[in-house]
């Protein structure tokens, strides 16, 4: 599995500064769950679909002091061997945080499928 993220207009991913905010813990963690990601796909017990988004999952990453909910979708050029992150998002008392995350990343995807969002390559760091 390949993962894309969005590139911000100096051409920097957008995910890849989300994940640098979280605490040194909750990066440990998100990046062991993107490895296992890497590995498997979509297979993982973690990818979960987004409720009225039929396009979009999420990645329910729990830490000990975070709920970390990543906004993905396979594809949307190769639904088989890519998943582009498309927002970083958490959770709070079973909401949003943000509260239109999930309107937020579909309107990336949809900007990504009408190439009005540039997509670059997302390496997981290495332990």
């Amino acid at each position: 599995m390949r993962f894309w993220q969005l590139a911000d207009g100096r051409g920097d991913g957008e995910f890849a500064a989300w994940r640098d905010g979280l605490s040194k813990t909750d990066r440990a963690i998100l990046d062991e769950k993107m490895r296992a990601l890497e590995r498997l796909g979509a297979a993982v017990g973690f990818w979960k679909g987004v409720t009225g988004y039929g396009r979009l999952n999420k990645l329910r990453i729990q830490t000990p002091t975070t709920a970390l909910r990543p906004i993905v979708c396979k594809g949307p050029e190769d639904v088989e061997n890519e998943i582009t992150l498309l927002y970083g998002a958490v959770e709070e008392n079973f909401a949003w945080k943000p509260a239109d995350a999930p309107v937020r990343a579909e309107g990336l995807r949809r900007a990504i499928i009408a190439k009005q969002r540039r997509r670059i390559p997302y390496k997981v760091p290495k332990p």
